[in-house]
């Protein structure tokens, strides 16, 4: 979930695209061939090094999921872990990467952080916040981290939520974390080989993109901004001030930044940052469309931006893939393939080393209701 976003056209050039037709000029999106271990899984996140290095990964059946395209095939790795769910990843380059998520301990859900070296995947601890204060005492804590970004001064940025629930015994001497309300934010960062929790004023944050000079993460309506020293947390209202959740974010620099997630209506929403102010785009609705929403943003230059998603029919009917594009003037829709005999189909996460060279991937249903990894690619082969 990383990349770069224009600002070259003002609001005015966006305003209005509700029902964009497909781009003329768009990639011709393929379906790829995932490596596909027993038993049903997905894929949550995928970050692309260049046209023939990509890693995707995922789970299911309770086990971590990576996957590695070189240029020509997708082929799984082994994890570290033995149980668990990938939900994002980053490189900083061909021999240091980090992948987060979730694994299973004792009752509770508990952060996830795996590290690879160029050889090798391994598991990384992670400060888990395993009690949370509250008017009732303290409660044991779900805990999962969503996103990571490894593109900042060497050091990683990971970002996901603490929920409480009673899953659980407390244990004695447990860092106590304050949440507000049933759910909290939790910010982590890694220096060398050690993470650490981080303060912020989040209410909620779901997503991060680190580059030279500070960091951005957005989550609910709020974005963030990390100058290397300290969080400066702020509400960003869409669409004049109605509810919106933002999913994802990428940046190109610090002053050049965009989000996606879902708004009012059962809309796709895309705002830009540049360090100021931010400012709405009215993404593109599928005609037919009654719910839509963007899960996840790349954008490999100003000019060129790709965020996929999903979105449902009338009366629910189909459950699709959602594409669109950014060429630096307006969105428009990409035309995406779909496997044969599938339902319930969704792209989660987007990586671009260039406008017409991306890999998206997500999942998709059987008609025996198996859940299979959908990788799409407009990589040249």
């Amino acid at each position: 979930m990383t990349g770069t976003r224009p600002f070259a056209a003002g609001l005015a050039c966006v305003v209005g695209l509700l029902a964009a037709p497909y781009s003329a000029s768009a990639a011709t999106w393929t379906v790829q061939a995932a490596p596909v271990p027993a038993g049903s899984y997905s894929l949550g996140d995928v970050v692309c090094l260049s046209m023939r290095d990509c890693i995707a990964v995922g789970g299911g059946v309770g086990r971590p999921v990576v996957a590695r395209w070189n240029g020509t095939r997708w082929s799984r790795g082994p994890s570290g872990a033995a149980a668990g769910y990938f939900l994002g990843v980053d490189c900083a380059s061909s021999k240091s990467c980090v992948a987060v998520g979730v694994t299973s301990h004792t009752a509770c859900d508990k952060t996830l952080a795996e590290s690879w070296n160029g050889f090798g995947w391994g598991v990384q601890p992670t400060p888990h916040p395993w009690a949370c204060s509250s008017d009732h005492g303290a409660t044991t804590t779900d805990v999962r981290l969503t996103d990571v970004s490894c593109r900042f001064a060497a050091t990683c940025l990971a970002v996901g939520n603490v929920e409480q629930a009673a899953c659980g015994a407390t244990k004695r001497g447990a860092r106590i974390a304050s949440c507000g309300g049933d759910t909290g934010p939790l910010v982590e960062r890694r220096r060398g080989n050690r993470w650490t929790i981080m303060k912020t004023d989040f209410e909620g944050v779901s997503a991060i993109s680190c580059v030279s000079g500070g960091c951005t993460a957005v989550g609910d309506s709020q974005v963030g901004r990390f100058d290397g020293k300290k969080w400066t947390v702020r509400e960003t209202l869409p669409l004049g001030a109605v509810f919106g959740t933002l999913n994802d974010v990428s940046c190109a620099a610090t002053d050049a930044c965009v989000a996606v997630g879902s708004g009012s209506g059962g809309r796709p929403l895309v705002e830009r940052f540049d360090g100021r102010r931010s400012i709405v785009d009215r993404a593109v609705s599928p005609s037919g469309a009654t719910l839509a929403e963007l899960n996840a943003v790349s954008c490999p230059s100003r000019a060129a931006c790709i965020a996929v998603g999903d979105y449902f029919t009338k009366g629910d009917k189909k459950h699709l893939p959602l594409v669109e594009r950014w060429n630096g003037f307006r969105w428009s829709l990409d035309r995406t393939a779909l496997p044969r005999r599938t339902s319930d189909l969704d792209l989660a996460g987007v990586s671009c080393v260039s406008a017409s060279a991306c890999v998206a991937v997500g999942y998709y249903t059987t008609r025996d209701m198996d859940l299979r990894p959908l990788i799409e690619s407009t990589m040249p082969r």
